[in-house]
């Protein structure tokens, strides 16, 4: 019977780096394998041919530390065991099909980009003028009728509007008339002789500071309008013709084709204000008076305040009405 058995120290040293799994279905066909060769080549080849077949199997895959650590990275507690493997197959995959995983990568790029940029675009558009205060009671004046038997309509209105609405009706609030005179204007610093060129400038009534949002960097918020040659300027404007000076009280020439168009009026710095957002639609970086914009019509031109439609005179008018106040109710009052 002793005949039949394997060597000893073949069978520790297979039982010893032979992962447990799968050491009976190995050691079962060795044996059998022995016991045929006893019978066909004898005990001493048998013995020999058993170790050999026990040593050839010792490899890297066998090995039962390499296999413990090689099977230890899927056994583990950690989070990340389980879905290590998907990443592998991922990235197997991936490189396997380039192409094809550039061109996705690129399209999921391209929708989630233009995801973002619509979302962005809804935002901006959204919160548009909504920076002014209580700006569900900001209104702009508007007049329409027919000329020359065309139904016609315009977000202006006369001058004669504005000073109507204020002095008939407790529910407006308060008022202002803007007006751009067109082209572009040459601002000039005197002391230092820095010049520019800007279209972003209006001439506004006093009221303009109590309808708009009107944060003052510099100044005073009831004095800024109290003479016809002041200017309020933009915190970047102020910056960029004054530096870090605080301008109050600074003199800025102004050049225009109609408001001075040989020489260079001087203007007041009386105030500045932060600048707009980009999602307002007037971007003041200069606030005229609108009583320096009279100064430049003819002694025979009509008082522009007291045109009612008919004449020249036409503004970019807003108002500001008191809370719970129906706009088109309060149309409907002054068109009687």
């Amino acid at each position: 019977m002793r005949d039949m058995q394997p060597p000893k120290w073949a069978q520790r040293f297979l039982h010893w780096y032979c992962p447990a799994h799968i050491l009976e279905e190995i050691e079962g066909d060795l044996i059998e394998r022995f016991h045929h060769r006893i019978l066909t080549h004898g005990r001493r080849a048998a013995c020999r041919r058993y170790a050999s077949d026990v040593i050839r199997f010792c490899n890297p895959v066998t090995f039962r530390r390499g296999r413990a650590r090689s099977t230890s990275r899927y056994t583990s507690n950690h989070p990340l065991a389980m879905i290590r493997p998907n990443f592998a197959f991922a990235f197997r995959s991936f490189w396997k099909e380039k192409y094809y995983t550039l061109l996705n990568i690129a399209g999921l790029s391209i929708g989630l980009c233009s995801t973002l940029l619509i979302c962005v675009f809804i935002v901006d558009e959204q919160t548009y003028d909504s920076f002014h205060p209580e700006v569900e009671n900001l209104h702009v004046l508007g007049a329409q009728g027919k000329i020359d038997g065309r139904q016609q309509a315009t977000v202006m209105a006369p001058g004669a509007w504005v000073p109507s609405l204020q002095n008939d009706f407790s529910e407006v609030k308060a008022a202002t008339q803007t007006l751009s005179p067109g082209f572009p204007a040459s601002f000039r610093n005197p002391e230092t002789d820095l010049i520019t060129v800007s279209e972003q400038f209006l001439c506004v009534s006093p009221g303009f500071k109590n309808v708009f949002q009107f944060d003052l960097v510099h100044g005073e918020k009831e004095h800024v309008f109290h003479r016809p040659n002041s200017v309020v300027l933009s915190a970047s404007t102020a910056d960029r013709l004054f530096g870090d000076e605080n301008p109050l009280g600074k003199t800025l020439g102004i050049k225009h084709i109609f408001l001075s168009p040989n020489k260079y009026e001087p203007l007041i710095v009386t105030g500045v204000i932060q600048d707009y957002p980009t999602n307002s639609h007037i971007q003041p970086d200069y606030l005229l008076t609108l009583d320096f914009f009279k100064k430049s019509l003819p002694p025979s031109q009509p008082d522009w305040q007291k045109n009612w439609g008919a004449d020249y005179g036409w503004f970019t008018s807003y108002i500001r009405t008191n809370n719970g106040v129906d706009p088109s109710r309060l149309a409907q009052l002054f068109g009687k």
